[in-house]
């Protein structure tokens, strides 16, 4: 509860913060997803082709502690969340093709992460439903995911449109965390903007209580979510460019990483803060 009245206070206006921006160490340098750990740790990884790694570090971005996750490979890891319970998940969702038919979530115990130099790995397997072709016409590109986040027992995927001409539109699905193979339906849609996946397209997830923020490259978005739907409630316009891929809150600030880009710098930590 007191998260959520905090977060309730610190997106009360969005145009009105601070931001501290802090180097990332060069293990983040393709940093694509943060959680919150606890009070003091976020949890973070990078992306595709790198090992299959999480890295614990300081709300400043200084590197703790790094586990090895055994038995799985990082093929596209692009989000992270955790349960009230502390267990892990990864979103093994990548799919910029929409080609990919081994989509899945990496789920761990974060009790054994933050102590062990390796813990092993349960795997959700699941496909999409209303996928017929791989990939399908340009018009359908609806099924690359970067942003995943656990809320009330299940996790919320919210995919990455690439269609072609431009729509808009995000789809919403809804996924157990029980281990097991699932097919999933869209929940509903989300409209999240005119201006192309280089500004609209949704790179990272948090959902608390009924919040939820919504990234992309320029902006994010706070969304209030009540029976299921999804209003949008307001927004903020970064002021600085750079490769945003992960996003987390606590009852303080709001965590944003950045890849390293070859024209932009990075990687980045940026501290949001009223």
């Amino acid at each position: 509860m007191k998260r959520l009245i905090a977060l309730s206070l610190l997106l009360s206006a969005c145009s009105k913060y601070t931001t501290s921006t802090y180097k990332l160490p060069k293990e983040l340098k393709e940093i694509s997803g943060f959680a919150i750990f606890n009070d003091s740790l976020l949890i973070a990884h990078n992306d595709s082709g790198n090992e299959p790694k999480i890295y614990f570090l300081t709300k400043k971005g200084k590197i703790v502690h790094t586990c090895t996750i055994n038995n799985t490979t990082n093929t596209d890891w692009e989000d992270i969340s955790i349960d009230p319970n502390g267990t892990i998940y990864i979103a093994d969702v990548g799919n910029n093709l929409n080609s990919r038919t081994n989509l899945s979530i990496v789920k761990i115990d974060g009790k054994l992460a933050i102590n062990q130099a390796a813990c092993p790995a349960e795997i959700i397997q699941f496909s999409y439903k209303n996928q017929l072709d791989f990939p399908p016409k340009n018009s359908d590109l609806n099924f690359d995911c970067e942003a995943i986040a656990w809320h009330n027992d299940s996790l919320i995927l919210l995919t990455k449109p690439r269609t072609i001409p431009w729509k808009g539109f995000a789809y919403i699905y809804s996924l157990s965390t029980q281990v097991g193979a699932y097919q999933l339906s869209p929940k509903d849609s989300l409209f999240i903007g005119k201006n192309g996946w280089k500004k609209d397209a949704p790179t990272a997830l948090e959902i608390v209580e009924n919040h939820a923020l919504v990234l992309t490259y320029n902006r994010f978005m706070l969304f209030d979510i009540h029976a299921q739907k999804w209003r949008l409630k307001s927004s903020h316009v970064f002021k600085n460019i750079s490769q945003k891929e992960a996003i987390t809150t606590d009852r303080h600030a709001i965590y944003i990483g950045a890849e390293k880009h070859r024209l932009l710098g990075g990687p980045f930590l940026y501290i949001l803060e009223k």
